[in-house]
């Protein structure tokens, strides 16, 4: 297989692994973005910024302010000022986020390691070590 072919098969699997989380979390009643808002959320624990968010998903501010609006409309989390800093605001899940964002996150996690489970240990570190020397080789700088 030539390097075109290769990237053409790169991007198919790609996209077909975008469209299996929107599709995902749509039948969860939300957006792909407030899904990997809620995995930042809890992967990075209290007092989340939306500064962290936008770094972590690497997601416009617009984008994920406006998710958080309806994140926040929906009684999904607050947003406070930060006690570490007055110009900062802090995301926090409400006790209804919370418990949204553990059934949902426990239902992906479930379905992810089922699927990562088939692939051997040898196969699971290839993966990540493969795609994170792809991310270094195109990184912009």
């Amino acid at each position: 297989m030539d390097v075109k072919e290769v990237i053409d098969r790169s991007y198919d699997v790609w996209f077909g692994m975008n469209h299996f989380y929107e599709e995902w979390a749509k039948s969860h009643g939300m957006t792909d973005n407030t899904l990997m808002i809620f995995y930042v959320i809890s992967s990075i624990g209290p007092d989340v910024t939306p500064r962290m968010i936008i770094d972590k998903l690497h997601l416009p501010k617009q984008t994920v302010t406006s998710t958080l609006n309806v994140m926040e409309g929906k009684g999904y989390i607050t947003r406070e000022t930060s006690p570490h800093s007055g110009r900062e605001r802090v995301i926090r899940l409400t006790d209804y986020g919370q418990g949204i964002s553990d059934s949902v996150l426990a239902q992906l996690y479930e379905m992810e390691s089922g699927a990562y489970s088939q692939l051997s240990p040898e196969e699971r570190d290839e993966f990540t070590r493969i795609n994170q020397k792809l991310l270094n080789l195109l990184h912009l700088d």
